[in-house]
């Protein structure tokens, strides 16, 4: 499994350059998150061979597997928590994280309806993602989850719907 990301020659420079004026330094890696968050989880659970990592950040929602120890697969959804709400707040509620309900009660029936379909988006790309990784192999029995800890309750009773556990 040959697993690979791309930056232009110029930005990677750019970037560099940026980076070694403003910290003063010259070692400098540019490097992806799959590789990073492999070596991480692989050191501090040596025994863990199969497992997923879902990291949901404010711009969007990664997940990695790894397989026999080896990192097998990589998929980033592109909505996170600021795009969850920021829809709410187009549908007409403020929100804001603080407790489990990261998309606030239903004001009307309208409102509702909209959170729901904002709900049910999120949890049909994260079924997809899922699915893609099972298409090659089992399924891990664990998940670690990477998320600010106002959204992990959310996000575990997300993780915790028919259509994902299935």
């Amino acid at each position: 499994v040959l697993l690979t990301s791309t930056l232009e020659k110029e930005a990677t420079h750019q970037i560099e350059t940026s980076l070694r004026r403003t910290f003063h330094t010259h070692d400098l890696h540019i490097t992806a998150f799959a590789p990073i968050v492999y070596e991480v989880f692989k050191n501090l659970y040596p025994h863990q061979e199969d497992f997923i990592v879902l990291d949901v950040s404010g711009s969007g929602t990664d997940m990695v597997m790894v397989k026999r120890g080896l990192l097998s697969a990589v998929v980033a959804i592109p909505l996170g928590t600021h795009e969850l709400c920021s829809k709410v707040r187009a549908a007409g509620a403020r929100t804001h994280i603080d407790s489990d309900a990261l998309i606030p009660e239903p004001v009307n029936e309208e409102f509702e309806k909209a959170c729901e379909e904002i709900q049910k988006g999120w949890i049909a790309s994260l079924h997809a993602a899922f699915l893609r990784f099972s298409t090659k192999e089992a399924l891990p029995r664990t998940i670690f989850l990477l998320a600010d800890a106002e959204v992990r309750p959310y996000i575990k009773r997300i993780l915790d719907e028919r259509e994902l556990k299935s």
